[in-house]
């Protein structure tokens, strides 16, 4: 059983990750355009292995974390809001993003290792599960079928999204090939928003 309060906080949460492109993102997109989406496919799988990876790290800790250490959580949900506001600035200033085919790489493995490497290196996925993700766990509650659950969810919309941007990639491309994409004003926006939720989470929980 969940906590439905920390559920509902966790899918938008999670909506507002997923729906921020990065490095993934770039990389699919890449691939679907030189490869067509069926070698995007092979990046997500890969992304999802990575994420799985992640969750088990973030799972592992958890549990000693909320036992141990539930006086630092605001601590770390500040820390954890302050990098993801610095990775907003970073994203305003970068130049425009585009999907490019010749970094794409080729051949099945290369291909899902590829995603797998972008993902464990991103640091959004990395702030997410360590920062973030124990802040919708209910201590109270089961916390490997918490994070079973989360876990499931967030690399299901994660494919998915990812998937979204590739293909949607792909159609513009194929249709002017002088389009470009620029994702950095909405990576921006969603790194700020999270940023603001551990902020003030944080703050808080701290003060009560």
């Amino acid at each position: 059983m969940l906590n439905l309060t920390y559920l509902s906080g966790f899918l938008l949460a999670t909506a507002v990750i997923v729906l921020t492109p990065g490095s993934t993102v770039a990389l699919a997109s890449s691939q679907a355009v030189r490869y067509g989406p069926k070698a995007a496919v092979l990046v997500v799988i890969g992304d999802a292995v990575g994420t799985f990876l992640q969750i088990l790290i973030a799972t592992a800790g958890l549990k000693l974390l909320l036992e141990y250490a539930l006086s630092y959580l605001p601590h770390l949900q500040i820390m954890g809001g302050g990098y993801i506001l610095y990775l907003s600035y970073i994203a305003f200033r970068a130049p425009t993003i585009v999907t490019d085919a010749s970094l794409a790489p080729t051949g099945f493995f290369p291909a899902i290792s590829s995603g797998f490497v972008a993902c464990v290196t991103n640091p959004k996925s990395i702030i997410f599960f360590i920062a973030l993700f124990p802040s919708f766990i209910d201590p109270t509650l089961n916390i490997a079928i918490q994070s079973t659950v989360y876990g499931f969810i967030f690399i299901l919309l994660d494919a998915f999204f990812i998937m979204l941007y590739a293909l949607l990639a792909f159609y513009i491309f194929n249709r002017d090939s002088t389009q470009r994409i620029n994702i950095n004003m909405v990576s921006g926006c969603g790194f700020l928003f999270i940023a603001s939720l551990l902020i003030f989470r944080g703050i808080n929980e701290y003060m009560i």
